[in-house]
């Protein structure tokens, strides 16, 4: 079975990388326009928590989720591998065609934020999945996501 040109060239890839990259950027602003909710007072945000830990659609979501972090991971880093070898050694200036370069600190520093997010993420499903519990008006081990949510980015 033939794969299509699209998803194996250069072209394909960066498009696979981009549409990903755009997929994740508007989950982000959907997962902080949830936390906002945090400045709404503790019964809300934790109303709101449990909906969400209780949603019969969070594990196909996460699942999705880790398939776009994954698919997009890899076709950066494969990406960038192909690029390496295209061009083994590196230009002797930054300029081109006599031009400085047209490189953004975002886009050169990229990688290094993408890992740190994706440390922040595992960091943080762990802290809001498994983390603390605590004793509230006589009960043992009652989760409190917004005393957590507090504590965490005190």
């Amino acid at each position: 079975m033939r794969r299509s040109p699209l998803l194996t060239s250069s072209v394909g890839a960066k498009i696979i990388v981009a549409l990903s990259g755009v997929a994740l950027f508007i989950y982000l602003l959907i997962h902080l326009a949830g936390n906002l909710i945090v400045f709404m007072g503790r019964e809300k945000f934790n109303a709101y928590a449990h909906l969400m830990l209780q949603n019969p659609l969070l594990i196909p979501i996460e699942l999705a989720l880790l398939a776009v972090f994954l698919i997009h991971g890899y076709k950066a880093l494969t990406m960038t591998i192909r690029n390496v070898k295209a061009r083994p050694v590196k230009y002797h200036s930054r300029k081109w065609a006599g031009h400085p370069s047209r490189k953004s600190i975002a886009s050169t520093t990229m990688p290094w934020t993408g890992l740190f997010v994706i440390l922040f993420v595992i960091v943080h499903l762990i802290d809001i999945r498994y983390g603390s519990q605590y004793t509230v008006a006589g009960m043992e081990h009652v989760r409190d996501p917004y005393r957590t949510e507090i504590e965490v980015f005190k």
